[in-house]
């Protein structure tokens, strides 16, 4: 494993490297390469400066070239990671060679000026790839570095798109947070998927296992609420704004909202975004595909695109059964997305009081 490291991260290598290692029983060599100048020699292009006045290099280019001279031996399993803008550094590197078979980039900084253009227009080499980002590093008053949650969010969504194995994980707090704690956990799952032959399920759940719940507003469009409550689920075309099912976590807390009706039910997703081909629920002890299911209402079913609708699994936790005892009064808030978090929580408060919800 190769990581591109400044003072900072030299002083917490010791506690990364003691939890990767209590992550995982796989053998690992950590290389950590320390970098002069980190705005110049870990920048892809040339950019201005985003905060103070030290302007962004073009130096990637040459660093990798370094880097690689680490990365001969044939016979070996590379995995390039950081954090901050090292984890950019890697990210992109991934783009350029495929010498790196895993890329473990902890809160990386893809609000670098024109980073999503180039994962758009460029095919990635790598075939996993971790991402992370602290649950308050978009609230910042640099509106550069404010864009950072929504573009991780389309970030992972692109790596989704292209079919690379690849994890969004969320962590607690600011961008200076635990940074060495965060990066061990990249690597970690890095080194699981690449060398270690993956992850059971269970194992992988638990080391994921969402401690702070998002509160996720969604928009459920002409689609049959009873069978959702009858098989615990809500789905979206993953087309336009459905793509956006995909941030919601197992943990996390959703509020069903039925344009017209009002807010319908509160639930726990259980279970994240898959395709409709690929969901299966229970009938009569079964384990059925629910394209194959009886549905209450059929002629919902019969709408849906097989090849384009997405599930997430929901425990629902409180309800109306019938869409029409919605619940909405005047100041509440609604956006025409189908998944979106809130900034201000009045709305989600009102429903948790109405329908007496309780953590």
């Amino acid at each position: 494993m190769l990581q591109m490291v400044d003072d900072h991260d030299l002083e917490g290598i010791e506690t990364e490297v003691t939890a990767i290692r209590t992550l995982t029983d796989a053998d690992f060599y950590l290389m950590a390469i320390k970098v002069q100048n980190w705005n110049a020699d870990l920048s892809p292009w040339a950019a201005p400066a985003v905060f103070g006045k030290e302007e962004f290099g073009n130096g990637a280019s040459n660093t990798l070239a370094e880097v690689l001279k680490h990365c001969t031996d044939q016979k070996k399993t590379y995995i390039i990671g950081g954090y901050s803008l090292a984890g950019l550094f890697a990210l992109w590197a991934a783009y350029q060679t495929d010498v790196f078979k895993g890329v473990a980039a902890a809160s990386p900084s893809v609000w670098f000026p024109g980073f999503l253009d180039h994962m758009r227009g460029n095919a990635i080499h790598a075939d996993s790839v971790y991402l992370s980002l602290g649950d308050k590093e978009e609230k910042t008053r640099n509106p550069v570095m404010a864009t950072v949650g929504s573009r991780i969010k389309e970030a992972h969504e692109l790596l989704t798109e292209c079919g690379i194995n690849t994890v969004l994980e969320w962590n607690h707090g600011n961008h200076f947070m635990d940074a060495d704690i965060r990066t061990a956990k990249a690597f970690a799952w890095a080194i699981l998927k690449e060398i270690a032959g993956g992850w059971e399920d269970e194992v992988e759940k638990a080391f994921f296992k969402n401690d702070k719940a998002s509160e996720f507003t969604v928009e459920y469009y002409e689609r049959s609420w009873p069978d959702a409550l009858q098989y615990g689920f809500l789905s979206a075309n993953i087309g336009g704004s459905g793509k956006y099912l995909r941030n919601i976590q197992e943990g996390d807390i959703v509020y069903c909202h039925i344009a017209g009706c009002g807010f319908v039910g509160i639930g726990l997703c259980t279970g994240v975004a898959i395709p409709m081909a690929e969901f299966n629920v229970n009938v009569d002890g079964k384990e059925t595909p629910i394209a194959q299911a009886p549905w209450l209402k059929p002629e919902y079913k019969a709408k849906l695109d097989i090849s384009k609708e997405i599930f997430i699994r929901v425990e629902w936790k409180s309800f109306v059964e019938d869409s029409a005892d919605g619940y909405w009064e005047k100041g509440m808030t609604s956006v025409p997305l189908v998944a979106y978090m809130l900034n201000d929580q009045t709305t989600h408060k009102k429903v948790r009081q109405h329908f007496g919800y309780k953590d």
